[in-house]
């Protein structure tokens, strides 16, 4: 399989995450759609904690998955599509997955002890960043996978 593949297949995986997670905007559009809230709700239960009070909320619907995760798979998302398209990071990957961690942490941390209320935007943008350099760090394993692979005579 090549890189090309790889990286149009974990697109494609990433385009139904997100859109799943925004179903309940989609079904305005088609209300035959709510037949799939139940089963992709229970499917996203086994990857995020879904607490209510954490779900992104915009106008009159809510995403399935909390701020965090929903920035997660948007950064993930952005950060192929950046690929695909040819548009590099500026700053090193390492450096950035190093800070969007520390980001994270630090926002989980004054949330819970207190220091502020909890911030969907907050959250929102720090699973974004991490996101971002997950999916940076992803692709360039498996670009290494794949050279190393090919440069064996299998």
């Amino acid at each position: 399989m090549s890189y090309k593949s790889i990286q149009l297949l974990i697109l494609f995986l990433l385009l139904i995450l997100n859109i799943g997670n925004f179903i309940l905007f989609f079904i305005q559009f088609d209300n035959r759609l709510a037949y799939l809230i139940l089963p992709i709700d229970k499917s996203f239960s086994l990857i995020c904690h879904q607490q209510s009070s954490k779900l992104f909320n915009y106008f009159t619907f809510h995403t399935l998955l909390c701020s965090r995760c929903t920035g997660i798979y948007l950064g993930g998302i952005t950060a192929l599509i950046s690929i695909l398209i040819g548009i590099k990071l500026k700053i090193s990957k390492l450096e950035l997955f190093y800070t969007s961690i520390f980001l994270m942490l630090s926002d989980i941390i004054f949330y819970t002890s207190g220091i502020y209320n909890y911030s969907q935007w907050i959250a929102l943008i720090t699973g974004f960043l991490f996101g971002i350099a997950a999916l940076n760090l992803l692709m360039i394993s498996l670009q290494n996978l794949i050279k190393e692979i090919n440069s064996e005579n299998f």
